[in-house]
Protein backbone atom coordinates (compact mmCIF):
# COMPACT_ATOMS: atom_id res chain seq x y z
CA UNK A 1 0.00 0.00 0.00
CA UNK A 2 1.47 3.32 -1.02
CA UNK A 3 1.04 6.09 1.54
CA UNK A 4 0.32 9.06 -0.77
CA UNK A 5 0.72 11.81 1.82
CA UNK A 6 4.25 10.77 2.71
CA UNK A 7 5.07 10.06 -0.91
CA UNK A 8 4.06 13.59 -1.90
CA UNK A 9 6.16 15.16 0.85
CA UNK A 10 9.20 13.05 -0.01
CA UNK A 11 8.72 13.73 -3.72
CA UNK A 12 8.50 17.48 -3.20
CA UNK A 13 11.62 17.38 -1.02
CA UNK A 14 13.53 15.28 -3.56
CA UNK A 15 12.56 17.50 -6.49
CA UNK A 16 13.43 20.65 -4.55
CA UNK A 17 16.77 19.18 -3.52
CA UNK A 18 17.53 18.10 -7.09
CA UNK A 19 16.66 21.60 -8.34
CA UNK A 20 18.89 23.24 -5.72
CA UNK A 21 21.81 20.95 -6.55
CA UNK A 22 21.41 21.63 -10.26
CA UNK A 23 21.14 25.38 -9.68
CA UNK A 24 24.25 25.32 -7.47
CA UNK A 25 26.11 23.40 -10.17
CA UNK A 26 25.04 25.94 -12.78
CA UNK A 27 22.84 23.49 -14.69
CA UNK A 28 19.54 24.50 -16.24
CA UNK A 29 16.25 22.70 -15.60
CA UNK A 30 15.07 22.80 -19.20
CA UNK A 31 15.01 20.31 -22.03
CA UNK A 32 14.10 16.63 -22.29
CA UNK A 33 16.77 15.51 -19.82
CA UNK A 34 15.21 17.65 -17.08
CA UNK A 35 11.83 15.96 -17.67
CA UNK A 36 13.45 12.52 -17.42
CA UNK A 37 15.22 13.56 -14.21
CA UNK A 38 12.01 14.89 -12.66
CA UNK A 39 10.04 11.75 -13.58
CA UNK A 40 12.85 9.54 -12.24
CA UNK A 41 12.92 11.60 -9.05
CA UNK A 42 9.15 11.25 -8.68
CA UNK A 43 9.22 7.46 -9.19
CA UNK A 44 12.20 6.98 -6.87
CA UNK A 45 10.61 9.18 -4.20
CA UNK A 46 7.36 7.22 -4.18
CA UNK A 47 9.18 3.87 -4.04
CA UNK A 48 11.62 5.14 -1.39
CA UNK A 49 8.92 6.58 0.88
CA UNK A 50 6.70 3.50 0.53
CA UNK A 51 9.57 1.10 1.24
CA UNK A 52 10.85 2.92 4.30
CA UNK A 53 7.42 3.60 5.78
CA UNK A 54 6.69 -0.13 5.36
CA UNK A 55 10.03 -1.03 6.92
CA UNK A 56 9.33 1.25 9.89
CA UNK A 57 5.84 -0.23 10.32
CA UNK A 58 7.14 -3.80 10.15
CA UNK A 59 9.92 -3.05 12.63
CA UNK A 60 7.54 -1.37 15.09
CA UNK A 61 5.10 -4.28 14.77
CA UNK A 62 7.72 -6.96 15.42
CA UNK A 63 10.36 -5.54 17.75
CA UNK A 64 10.25 -3.84 21.12
CA UNK A 65 7.35 -3.09 23.45
CA UNK A 66 5.87 -0.21 25.44
CA UNK A 67 8.97 -0.15 27.66
CA UNK A 68 11.43 0.39 24.79
CA UNK A 69 13.32 3.67 25.34
CA UNK A 70 12.32 6.61 23.12
CA UNK A 71 10.05 4.65 20.74
CA UNK A 72 7.98 2.69 23.31
CA UNK A 73 4.74 4.62 22.85
CA UNK A 74 4.98 4.40 19.05
CA UNK A 75 5.69 0.65 19.21
CA UNK A 76 2.78 0.11 21.62
CA UNK A 77 0.43 1.97 19.26
CA UNK A 78 1.61 0.05 16.20
CA UNK A 79 1.28 -3.31 17.95
CA UNK A 80 -2.03 -2.33 19.55
CA UNK A 81 -3.81 -1.59 16.30
CA UNK A 82 -3.55 -5.28 15.37
CA UNK A 83 -5.38 -6.30 18.55
CA UNK A 84 -8.08 -3.63 18.18
CA UNK A 85 -8.10 -2.38 14.56
CA UNK A 86 -11.21 -0.24 15.06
Amino acid sequence: VIMPGRAIVVTAFAISTAALIQAAAGLSLTGPLAVVELVATLVFSVVFSDFFSGLFHWTADNYGDKDTPVMGSVIAAFQGHHDAPW
